[in-house]
């Protein structure tokens, strides 16, 4: 058995706040008003043709339309993990769809359902994310917060975690062949392989699906029967947040008024 210096997820307790595994993906020392996609750089170009800037003004987005707020674990809520009550809360666990690159926290589906249960949102999304990172989030930090249930949209397919000694981050394996450096894409070659992503992707949910039964979480996803119409509508409401490229608010309130038969408890 592995000793507790060799383990990669550490146990995390009420003195785990400067672990770095459990760190968010904003830097929690200060507000931004550009984040990931979202870009000044991106906003100037699309204001600067026609069709774009007719979208964005008719959507009503500006440069100074959204700010990413992050608690004092760089992830994108305002409540502080330590003034969580244990219990008090739900997980929200996703990529930047969840995170809401593009918008306001206020027009994410996670805080419009947080509202809709009267429940303290604890929005565990990383833009980019994985299966993996949702387990390792998860992992981190179920102990300390205790919370009641746990809401996944699940993960895009080909989106691997490599963690090493420094930091941690997604693989995007259509990223890495087509603009990655030589040793990204021996990486690539070794953990994305079709195998081994349709592998890693069950690994990973059933790796999450332990931890909520371990913790008495209670699991959400989309139901299978409503999951392919559900998605299939992404298109129809993508191109709509600042950067023209995520969903807009309208996707995230549908999401976060959808009926419970909607929801299948997996853990």
């Amino acid at each position: 058995m592995l000793n507790k210096t060799h383990m990669i997820i550490p146990k995390f307790d009420s003195i785990g706040y400067s672990q770095k595994l459990g760190h968010g993906p904003l830097d929690e020392t200060k507000n931004r008003k550009w984040y990931g996609s979202d870009t000044e750089e991106l906003f100037k170009q699309n204001m600067s043709a026609r069709k774009t800037k007719k979208i964005l003004t008719d959507l009503e987005w500006d440069n100074e339309s959204i700010t990413y707020r992050p608690n004092d674990m760089g992830f994108r809520m305002d409540n502080s993990f330590k003034s969580i009550i244990p219990g008090s809360c739900d997980f929200y666990l996703g990529c930047s769809i969840t995170f809401g690159i593009g918008l306001n926290l206020e027009d994410t589906w996670a805080w419009k359902m947080s509202q809709r249960l009267d429940r303290t949102m604890v929005n565990l999304s990383a833009p980019g994310g994985s299966m993996e990172h949702q387990y390792r989030y998860t992992k981190c930090w179920v102990e300390l917060l205790r919370p009641k249930r746990a809401f996944t949209l699940g993960a895009f397919y080909g989106r691997r975690e490599v963690l090493n000694d420094e930091t941690y981050g997604c693989v995007l394996g259509a990223w890495l062949i087509k603009q990655g450096p030589d040793d990204a894409r021996d990486t690539y070659l070794k953990i994305c392989s079709e195998r081994e992503l349709d592998i890693s992707q069950f690994r990973a949910f059933d790796a999450l699906r332990a931890v909520c039964k371990d913790y008495d979480v209670e699991l959400y996803s989309i139901n299978d029967e409503y999951r392919d119409e559900l998605f299939s509508s992404l298109e129809k409401h993508q191109f709509k947040a600042r950067d023209l490229i995520h969903q807009g608010k309208d996707w995230h309130t549908h999401i976060a008024n959808l009926s419970d038969s909607y929801w299948e408890r997996l853990a």
